[in-house]
């Protein structure tokens, strides 16, 4: 399946712009509902992201997903972006298997090979072959170096094709018929024999075919391809070469115990490469001649001249490093097993040394050090997983239009997720990167990606994206199923997404006010004049948690936290409105969840005890709000300050009747419910929060209450009393210390001892009962004026 012509264009460096948008036919929503091809590719996609792996199995459906999409993309318009992209996946998926092999695939070197030989006394260096299939397993460096080469092999440009007969060419039948001895037999068969004394020229005609026959054969072991250069050999007639290519085998003898019955190898192996360096530096040899005979014998020198690219330089030096710790390794453990000193010794390179020669040989056209994907490449050569995506993590966000791009966020959340799905442990921050990029366009594939996450990580993610879906209900409960069907926690979703819009709506504001603060005047009333568009925000947020069922328990917390910001800035219209905002379902779940007693099997985000506490003091906060609501009702309507002689004085007289008594009901229901005086054990988290509200309210509500009483007192002449009645318990007999205290701290106990002596004086003047005046008459009407 080709990939569509966006995405080619999006991988292009000429596409990448200063404000990239996403232009990925992967997951544009509107775009795989209409489009056929896109759809498929889409659940191709979504499948190979679910796919998960078995215990000790390597998970490759990802890797290779997008190695033939981007393969048949590129069939249709060639794209340098797009060519090392799919070079960087086929790198990774090398290196990947390397881990996973050498991690699972560790062999230990069979005590019985030993023993077997010892039986038949034959030379130790049988055991080479096994030797070097035990060194890919113990050495984890050698493994990786293996991967890289294999890497660069598949990525390497396909062998030159050649014509069905070259110029020169003879077969080995005419050549034999031609022969009157067996020197000449030779000369017609083996090129090395120019290279032996008395030997005879070749023909310039010939010379011209060995060029083109070497190149194509050397071509075949740039490939890795050997196989392939054995055939070629056969079908042009030289079947000398087979023997050459052969030659450098490690040698394999059968043991009673293997497998693996045929001989194969050369026993004089450490011979034969001698030679063929030897050749290798025969000037008469054309230079792929030269570089076959370097290849076989690990002679670098000879193998650079021939490179053109930077990866044929690198191929170049991994193979002959990988044939100098071969070598090493044989020689020590034949050493070590004949016991005697190891006779050779070899200066071996790192990758980073490799990689820093490879850059200062003549420059590639088609590398630069500062592209992309090239950088990104380096550091998985070096096997610097965490350090590429540290790395990534800033360059992602950075202003060059190169990295900040649909493209690479694409790429390291695909790599993030193909790394982590195989055990590599990775900074998430690249997928929640990109993440971010799709919420621009809605998709299912957020709830997808997001569920790729770690677990601390899946929620803010996900609760992130959801805020901004802002009040299209619909919309956002889809997304809820989304997630639930991808396996993120619902729950955990709706509360961190409530908490995320509690947090924007109330923007720089403070959590908390000073532990320390003193209030001289009294808070504002209730006054719904004073709302602002944070405030309705807030009240919006709890929205979150009470249209799902899963967390309708959970939602008295956070109700209680939004109340609490209100009520800290005395703002108690806007808490009212939240109350408001609690639908009877969920005030009815609460009820219901009181009276239980076992909690077995509830799947509860808190204890059961602290979920029945939040109730709690959610009824007090809302008995709360209501005392003051009432209040400033009564004073709304005392304002018509109406006579017996006006119309509808008894209506009016009448509701204010009303008003008082409910103001004393909820008083009444108020005072025994012991606002925010929790056991510390249970509250820890709202102590000195707690505290300050205290200290804030029931002054300020004794004192309005003292108020109310008193401002009505000429309508209703029982109200002194009243007040005396309902209020002095409060600074008198248990409740004394605690009340006088929170009114000394708040500096309101001189006031309300002056309402104390005015309702006092009050009362006796509306009973006609003569009384001392006292030294310091309070003035009645500057208290009505006041309140």
């Amino acid at each position: 399946m080709a990939l569509p012509q966006q995405l080619s264009n999006s991988l292009s460096a000429s596409s990448i712009s200063s404000n990239p948008t996403l232009e990925d036919p992967f997951f544009n929503n509107s775009e795989y509902n209409q489009n056929e091809s896109s759809s498929t590719i889409l659940l191709t996609l979504e499948q190979a992201l679910n796919n998960v792996q078995e215990y000790d199995e390597i998970n490759n459906e990802l890797v290779d997903f997008f190695i033939q999409e981007l393969s048949q993309g590129l069939q249709n318009e060639f794209d340098q972006n797009l060519y090392k992209e799919l070079n960087t996946w086929k790198l990774v998926k090398e290196l990947v298997n390397s881990k996973f092999m050498f991690k699972y695939n560790k062999q230990d070197f069979e005590e019985d090979n030993l023993i077997e030989i010892s039986k038949i006394k034959l030379n130790y260096r049988i055991l080479e072959a096994k030797l070097v299939e035990k060194f890919y397993s113990i050495d984890e460096s050698f493994s990786e170096l293996a991967a890289i080469r294999a890497w660069l092999e598949n990525i390497a440009p396909c062998p030159s094709e050649l014509p069905s007969h070259l110029p020169g060419m003879a077969t080995c039948a005419d050549a034999l018929r031609k022969a009157n001895d067996r020197f000449i037999t030779k000369v017609q068969l083996d090129l090395d024999c120019e290279f032996r004394p008395n030997g005879t020229q070749l023909t310039n005609e010939a010379k011209q075919r060995d060029i083109l026959l070497s190149r194509a054969i050397f071509e075949h072991f740039r490939k890795g391809s050997i196989d392939d250069a054995i055939d070629v050999a056969i079908q042009y007639n030289e079947p000398w070469r087979v023997a050459t290519f052969n030659g450098a085998k490690y040698l394999h003898y059968p043991l009673p115990n293997d497998y693996e019955q045929e001989f194969s190898g050369n026993f004089n192996r450490t011979q034969f490469k001698k030679r063929m360096e030897k050749l290798s530096s025969y000037p008469k040899f054309n230079p792929y001649e030269r570089a076959l005979y370097a290849l076989l014998s690990g002679n670098l020198n000879q193998l650079i001249p021939i490179c053109t690219t930077f990866e044929d330089y690198l191929w170049a030096m991994i193979s002959c490093e990988i044939d100098k710790r071969v070598e090493f390794y044989i020689e020590s453990k034949l050493s070590e097993l004949e016991n005697r000193q190891n006779r050779k010794s070899f200066n071996f390179m790192t990758l980073n040394q490799m990689l820093k020669q490879c850059k200062e040989f003549p420059t590639d056209p088609l590398y630069n050090q500062n592209n992309c994907f090239n950088i990104i490449q380096d550091f998985l050569i070096r096997g610097e997983f965490e350090q590429l995506f540290q790395y990534a993590k800033v360059a992602l966000h950075s202003a060059d239009g190169n990295w900040n791009n649909p493209t690479l966020k694409r790429f390291f959340a695909h790599l993030y997720i193909y790394l982590t799905q195989n055990g590599i442990e990775l900074d998430s921050t690249c997928l929640i990167t990109y993440i971010n990029e799709l919420q621009s366009v809605p998709s299912r594939m957020v709830a997808l990606y997001c569920s790729k996450l770690p677990l601390k990580d899946q929620t803010l993610a996900y609760s992130s994206f959801l805020i901004k879906l802002k009040k299209d209900k619909a919309l956002r409960d889809e997304f809820i199923r989304y997630a639930s069907g991808y396996g993120l926690s619902v729950k955990d979703i709706i509360m961190q997404t409530a908490e995320l819009a509690m947090h924007h709506a109330l923007g720089s504001l403070p959590d908390l006010l000073d532990d320390n603060l003193s209030i001289d005047e009294p808070l504002p009333t209730y006054d719904s004049s004073r709302t602002k568009k944070s405030d309705q925000l807030l009240v919006d947020s709890i929205s979150w948690v009470v249209n799902n069922p899963s967390t309708y328990l959970e939602s008295a917390q956070l109700a209680n936290k939004i109340i609490r910001k209100f009520l800290i800035r005395g703002k108690l219209y806007q808490a009212r409105q939240l109350i408001k905002a609690i639908p009877d379902t969920v005030r009815e779940e609460w009820v219901s969840f009181q009276a239980r007693e076992y909690f077995e099997d509830d799947q509860l985000m808190t204890s059961p005890d602290l979920i029945k506490l939040s109730i709690v003091e959610f009824a007090q906060h809302t008995q709360l709000v209501n005392c003051f609501r009432i209040i400033w009702r009564l004073r709304q309507s005392f304002k018509e300050n109406l006579t017996p002689d006006n119309d509808g004085f008894t209506d009016w007289k009448k509701e204010l009747e009303n008003l008082i008594n409910n103001m004393e009901l909820c008083f009444s229901e108020f005072s025994g419910t012991q606002y925010l005086n929790y056991p510390t054990s249970l509250d820890e988290d709202n102590i000195n929060e707690n505290e300050i509200l205290r200290r804030l309210y029931i002054p300020e509500l004794l004192i309005q209450i003292h108020s109310a009483y008193l401002l009505t007192s000429d309508i209703f002449h029982d109200n002194p009393q009243r007040s005396l009645e309902q209020l002095l318990p409060f600074y008198t007999a248990e409740q004394a210390g605690e009340h006088f205290e929170l009114l000394n701290l708040t500096n309101r106990l001189k006031e309300t001892t002056e309402l104390i002596k005015l309702t006092s004086v009050k009362m006796l003047d509306l009973e006609g009962i003569k009384h001392r005046k006292p030294t310091q008459t309070p003035n009645y009407q500057e208290f009505r004026i006041r309140f």
